[in-house]
């Protein structure tokens, strides 16, 4: 499998904020094959990144509007002990789909957005205390957009990417403490790779390994898993 060339980026504006131990980082961005929004969630050294398309931000502003004032609302008579989901909304872009899960657990309120594309997941969670401010830079991402046309860069046509069509070859899964993990060996029009996905209370974490890897890959799972022993001894 032959790496992608590299796709030149313009942005075309850019907005941080920091919401309690969480930063998010909004770049409204164009490239040849068109115009979207990239929002990344970092805390610590995790993070998590949705991509949404330019046609459909006004979508997404709409459902965000939704969820904070569901978010604004009286707490629901439930065990303040108990998780429970408070408003679950689904809007479709594309070739993508976004669900917005507003949830309620004994630390407080948070709203999770979940982008999913041919079977593959990404999540941010962003505490309501900051959903109010998250939304005000959607909106200027939304604004910007509005404000520049989409041009289309010399020799190119300006439109959606979409994702290659995946088959699985093989799955698998297996459980470790409170964490699961699914195995994927998919195939696509650009090669083959292997595809882990880290589930944790519904918090989703992928790699994805290029068949070509794998040997090395396996190697050092190996090396990791001998010098785990070696400690434990």
């Amino acid at each position: 499998m032959q790496p992608r060339p590299p796709v030149q980026e313009d942005t075309l504006k850019y907005g941080q904020v920091e919401i309690e131990h969480t930063s998010f980082v909004f770049m409204l961005k164009q490239n040849p094959r068109g115009r979207f929004l990239r929002i990344t969630e970092k805390t610590g050294d995790a993070f998590g990144c949705l991509i949404i398309p330019d046609s459909g931000l006004e979508a997404f502003k709409q459902m965000l509007d939704k969820m904070l004032q569901a978010a604004n609302e009286p707490p629901p008579a439930a065990s303040p002990d108990a998780k429970h989901t408070l408003k679950t909304e689904q809007v479709q872009v594309e070739r993508k789909s976004f669900t917005f899960v507003l949830e309620q657990d004994p630390r407080g309120r948070f709203l999770r957005i979940i982008e999913t594309t041919g079977g593959r997941s990404n999540d941010l969670i962003i505490p309501a205390s900051g959903l109010e401010t998250f939304k005000n830079l959607v909106d200027e991402m939304l604004k910007a957009a509005n404000e520049q046309p989409l041009t289309a860069a010399a020799g190119t046509e300006a439109h959606p990417w979409t994702p290659p069509v995946d088959d699985i070859l093989k799955n698998g899964q297996m459980q470790l403490e409170r964490k699961s993990f699914t195995f994927q060996f998919k195939k696509n029009a650009l090669g083959r790779f292997l595809r882990i996905v880290e589930d944790k209370d519904g918090r989703l974490n992928t790699i994805i390994i290029p068949a070509e890897g794998l040997e090395e890959f396996k190697k050092w799972v190996v090396e990791m898993a001998k010098a785990s022993k070696k400690l434990k001894e």
